[in-house]
């Protein structure tokens, strides 16, 4: 509806900190006259931006563009998030018992 750059970097960080894993970023469009006019268009750049910020400051699944939509695709961002938790998750010593072998044949 307006913010500026600054205001949306911050509430990317408090979203972040209050557990948020998942986020889209869009544009505001205006539904009709009668609805609050659109302040200033987002450049495609800026969008890029706000992408690369949002996963620096560590969120699993982030979609941004002008007509992104929360239920735009949220499966794939689901599934995106889901990814980058398994390959961010610190294995655990349980994890790598799990993956040997239970039984190794020696031959002499």
């Amino acid at each position: 509806m307006g913010e500026t750059r600054e205001e949306v970097s911050d509430a990317l960080k408090q979203l972040h900190e209050a557990g948020c894993e998942l986020i889209t970023i869009t544009q505001y469009l205006r539904p009709s006259v009668r609805h609050h006019p659109v302040e200033r268009w987002v450049k495609p750049h800026e969008f890029v931006e706000m992408k690369e910020e949002a996963e620096q400051i560590g969120f699993s699944g982030v979609m941004s563009g002008p007509l992104v939509r929360s239920s735009y695709r949220a499966g794939r961002l689901y599934g995106m998030a889901i990814e980058k938790r398994a390959r961010t998750r610190p294995r655990r010593p349980s994890d790598a018992a799990r993956s040997r072998p239970r039984h190794t044949a020696h031959h002499v």
